[in-house]
């Protein structure tokens, strides 16, 4: 006797999706989720209903800059379509979600530091406003943030929001606005006030990319360091 099963085609972008999954799992089993997963679901909170109803294959928390840079080596590896949360607040399906790709949840990268000084702040890119306001206030300190505290601090100081797959032309950047503040009308957007960058390339390396000693020496309000 024999059974008669139907073959479901899986498309490339599925299966290389899959594999990194895998891979991730592999090396990160702690930090990578699934559908049916406690976390992802948790995970699965965004403000706007199109965001949260994007269901990416697995998330994939890290938690620090080189867990991001490994994985950004390991997607760029399999061409995998790919986005990054910070807060969650964009409005449009993509931005920080991606339906069957691999979501890069950064909300355990949300350390808040301030200088011994006390004119920087170290602030990691998952941190929600409420929270940077929340340690300075007591110390009589404020920055240039978010007017809605739940908005996250990597996209904010961007002053945008990119959905990445392997095909350029699926690729969008909209709503350049530098992050709005109650400040802004004596001390400029937030971007104007961010005193350098951790960033990761495209090629998974890390870099740091600071503001010239010209634009340091116009601010004259307590600066953020991402």
């Amino acid at each position: 006797m024999r059974t008669s099963l139907l073959v479901c085609q899986q498309s490339e972008d599925a299966r290389l999706t899959y594999l990194q999954c895998a891979a991730l799992t592999h090396s990160y089993p702690a930090q990578v989720s699934y559908f049916n997963d406690t976390v992802y679901a948790a995970e699965q909170q965004y403000w706007s209903q199109q965001q949260a109803d994007t269901q990416p294959r697995c998330r994939f928390t890290p938690e620090s800059a080189q867990d991001v840079s490994a994985a950004i080596h390991e997607i760029r590896k399999f061409q995998c379509p790919f986005a990054v949360k910070s807060g969650g607040h964009a409005s449009f399906r993509g931005a920080s979600n991606i339906q069957d790709g691999i979501t890069v949840d950064l909300e355990h990268l949300n350390s808040i530091d301030v200088s011994d000084d006390k004119t920087i702040t170290h602030v990691g890119a998952g941190a929600r406003w409420e929270d940077v306001y929340a340690k300075l206030d007591p110390l009589g300190l404020a920055v240039i943030g978010g007017r809605n505290g739940d908005i996250g601090v990597g996209g904010l100081t961007l002053g945008g929001t990119v959905s990445h797959t392997h095909k350029p032309k699926r690729c969008r950047l909209t709503d350049l606005s530098g992050g709005i503040s109650f400040f802004s009308g004596f001390h400029g957007w937030t971007c104007d006030n961010v005193a350098n960058y951790e960033v990761c390339l495209a090629r998974s390396s890390l870099h740091r990319a600071l503001l010239t000693p010209r634009f340091l020496h116009r601010s004259s309000s307590p600066m953020v360091q991402s």
